[in-house]
């Protein structure tokens, strides 16, 4: 029988640590623009809990990727470093935030599956990987290759995909056979968590998700 989800973390947590050099190398450079972690302060925007003096890598685990679809559109489009799913009067931000605390996900790493593209909504953006104008290279294989790297994972990463939409930015991508096979074996990719900005509650879909067999999405997606 399938291990659940909360077993396969607690089995890999001892190995998935962040190191103190790694943290400090995520927080100098390009990647901490559009990516984060699954910690907060009292505030959903206190970007404080990223300074190095707290001492935050020993809170986090390199073997858990939540990926959203896409950057969204916020202000000039400039992010904040460490800024993503930690945005300033953004209540679904806060919500995410309440349901991962206290859970095997906390300390995950925050990202998307297209990194650096910021759009208003995935609509252009499906649009774009569709009719071959999006690099996917560019912005998906390359940068998440560079997170891995930096962030010292593990052969093994679990990939959990926020919502609908995000599964189908993902299968848009996995369509045109562009990402490597030694990329995609080394992920499991799981679904079935609603993005955190649609309605409704989503503590217990996040318990309901760990508490559920591991049952990986297909990697790759026939075109």
């Amino acid at each position: 029988m399938a291990s659940t989800l909360t077993e396969h973390l607690s089995q890999t947590k001892s190995t998935s640590g962040v190191s103190e050099a790694a943290y400090a190398a995520f927080l100098s450079g390009p990647v901490s623009k559009w990516a984060s972690w699954a910690i907060w302060g009292d505030k959903v925007d206190d970007l404080s809990v990223f300074d190095i003096a707290g001492r935050p890598w020993e809170r986090l685990r390199s073997d858990v990727l939540i990926l959203g679809g896409n950057t969204g559109l916020v202000g000039d489009g400039e992010m904040k470093r460490c800024g993503n799913f930690h945005t300033a009067g953004h209540s679904p931000d806060g919500k995410l935030r309440n349901s991962l605390r206290g859970t095997p996900l906390e300390g995950a790493f925050l990202s998307d599956v297209v990194k650096d593209y910021p759009t208003k909504d995935s609509g252009p953006l499906k649009r774009d990987i569709k009719n071959g104008a999006f690099d996917i290279r560019a912005h998906v294989v390359d940068p998440l290759l560079d997170e891995l790297e930096l962030l010292g994972s593990p052969d093994e990463v679990i990939v959990l995909l926020l919502g609908k939409e995000t599964l189908n930015v993902w299968d848009a991508v996995m369509s045109h056979g562009a990402v490597p096979q030694s990329l995609l074996s080394r992920l499991t990719v799981v679904t079935g968590l609603p993005h955190h900005s649609k309605a409704g509650a989503l503590a217990q879909p996040v318990q309901d998700l760990l508490a559920s067999p591991l049952q990986p999405h297909p990697a790759a997606v026939a075109g």
